[in-house]
């Protein structure tokens, strides 16, 4: 009987083993992905958004980096808050699980402007991101009062971090005071989720008019599909800062964008009361 009893546990300790095996093996790898802030002294800081399995939403998650903030207040800091920390503490790692978004405040100080704020674009593309619901991060937007103003994505009076790689504020050609005064710049709201609902074809009110620009990347022109040849069509192409490239009202649905120099841009296409926006349209030399 011991002997049975001995092989009988051996068994359950290889079967549990293989499950927990099977489950790291399994684990959704984590996430991490950094916002790097430098100012125009040449002062750095970063924040961290991390996804990863053993997070959790609520309250702080001190193994993965969220404790509290040690400032040098005579240097340039960015940092953002946790609920979970005592006081509500400042962080400069937010960590969630996978079902989670993240959208968070970040504050700042002693910096000067201008502030050069980068990104990288891939991450929100990793191929280990969960399939669903979308299968990338396709809504990555910053947004305050020089953002409302000063933006890529003028529906939402927000910057849309899917676009670019970094951004530089205030736009050194900005001449006007307003747009060097530093309380329009931070807190900024920075928010990292993926959307179902983007990109949805809009209803004309007889059915959905799937509106389609291409070639993506393009050469010499770009061409929408999915309306009408007569109808009147206005097209807006907007750059990586937000400006107005390319602005075109009329009947057709062909658009020249040889002018355009190598770079990622958004088209905008207004038919009737119906309005479009696609991402990442890139001319190619």
């Amino acid at each position: 009987m011991k002997s049975n009893k001995s092989i009988l546990i051996i068994i359950v300790c290889f079967i549990s083993y293989c499950a927990v095996a099977t489950m790291v093996v399994n684990a959704q790898p984590q996430w991490k992905f950094h916002v790097a802030y430098e100012d125009a002294t040449g002062a750095k800081d970063t924040i961290w958004f991390i996804w990863d399995t053993t997070a959790t939403f609520f309250g702080a998650d001190t193994l993965l980096g969220e404790t509290t903030a040690i400032f040098n207040y005579d240097e340039f800091n960015v940092w953002t808050y946790n609920n979970g920390l005592t006081w509500k503490d400042s962080i400069k790692i937010v960590a969630h699980p996978y079902e989670y978004s993240f959208g968070h405040e970040i504050e700042a100080m002693n910096f000067e402007l201008p502030i050069t704020i980068c990104w990288d674009t891939s991450l929100l593309h990793a191929p280990f991101l969960p399939p669903q619901p979308v299968g990338w991060i396709n809504h990555a937007r910053m947004d305050n009062d020089y953002f409302f103003m000063i933006n890529n994505y003028p529906i939402a009076h927000q910057f849309d971090m899917t676009i670019t790689d970094h951004i530089i504020v205030p736009d050194t050609n900005l001449t006007n005071s307003w747009f060097w005064n530093p309380v329009i710049h931070f807190p900024v709201s920075l928010y990292l989720f993926q959307d179902p609902t983007f990109s949805i074809p809009l209803n004309n009110g007889k059915g959905n008019r799937n509106i389609h620009i291409y070639p993506n990347p393009a050469h010499s022109e770009v061409i929408i599909s999915g309306i009408d040849e007569n109808a009147s069509v206005e097209v807006s192409i907007y750059n990586s800062i937000g400006q107005r490239v390319i602005h075109k009202r009329e009947a057709g649905h062909k658009v020249d964008v040889s002018s355009l120099q190598h770079g990622m841009y958004v088209v905008e296409v207004v038919v009737g009361k119906h309005r479009i926006r696609e991402k990442l349209i890139v001319k190619r030399l």
